[in-house]
């Protein structure tokens, strides 16, 4: 009786064994998945954050294009001003003259 008793003790040991040995499979898969999906995420943030530095690098060009393009015709637009401003003063001068 008692070879019996360590005979079923045996096997529920091998049992219990076989049992954590499979959790421990399963753990090991489920943690082996949940890396890959970490590495998955990473890589998809870190495409994201490329695609997100390069439009905004593609808008600070943009701004700077468009801040040199709006300088570059306020100087134009001052040049006019000044021959306007010359051509005036030419005109006044003859009509001054006229007058005399």
């Amino acid at each position: 009786e008692l070879e019996f008793k360590l005979k079923i003790q045996d096997e529920n040991l091998e049992n219990s064994n076989r049992n954590f040995e499979m959790k421990i499979r399963e753990d090991s898969e489920k943690i082996a998945s949940l890396e890959n999906d970490l590495k998955d995420s990473a890589a998809l943030a870190s495409s994201r954050q490329e695609e997100f530095n390069l439009k905004n690098l593609q808008l600070e060009t943009k701004l700077k294009v468009s801040d040199e393009t709006y300088e570059r015709s306020q100087q134009a637009h001052q040049v006019v001003v000044e021959n306007y401003k010359k051509e005036i003063s030419e005109i006044s001068a003859k009509i001054r003259d006229l007058e005399e």
